[in-house]
């Protein structure tokens, strides 16, 4: 039998919290239980740094990219179809197993998964408005784009969005 290495990035993103302007930093997450604070641990120009995050902004790396090429990070808010009424936001925790053909729902599971933010009419009704589970296809598929998160922009998490995002194509 063949072990096949698995490679997978584990990152996570934060702002900081001594840089005034809420900077976002990409690295890998420590807490240090005995000072009560959460820090990322990343390489700046060759060097390695720790700096002190907000913990309440600590984002995981989903392990995907969007279609162009940029990583995707729990917290993020996706355009879908280049449609500003078709978004989603990416999350990890529990989601609903459905039935395809009745949208029954069968069981739950734990994952990366998406959640549709209702916009408009269509978006607000089944089976749109479900969690549905988050893999590399769903982005191909769906054309899906990072266009902001939900601690910059939450205004994207409110219907009625129009022309409030220059980023959002009509």
């Amino acid at each position: 039998m063949k072990v096949e290495e698995i490679n997978r990035e584990i990152l996570f993103r934060a702002k900081r919290i001594d840089s005034g302007i809420g900077e976002w930093v990409e690295g890998h997450y420590v807490y240090f239980e005995r000072m009560k604070n959460a820090c990322i641990y990343y390489v700046h120009k060759g060097f390695p740094l720790v700096t002190d995050v907000d913990p309440e902004t600590v984002c995981q790396y989903t392990g995907l990219t969007d279609k162009k090429g940029r990583k995707i990070f729990e917290g993020d808010i996706l355009m879908c179809h280049e449609n500003k009424n078709d978004l989603v936001k990416v999350v990890f925790g529990k989601l609903h197993v459905i039935n395809a053909e009745t949208l029954e729902k069968i069981d739950e599971a734990i994952g990366w998964h998406y959640e549709v933010i209702p916009t408009d009419e269509i978006s607000k009704s089944e089976p749109f408005n479900l969690s549905m589970s988050f893999i590399d296809v769903d982005i191909k598929q769906l054309d899906m784009e990072v266009i902001g998160n939900i601690f910059d922009n939450p205004e994207l998490l409110k219907k009625n969005i129009k022309n409030k995002n220059p980023n959002l194509k009509d």
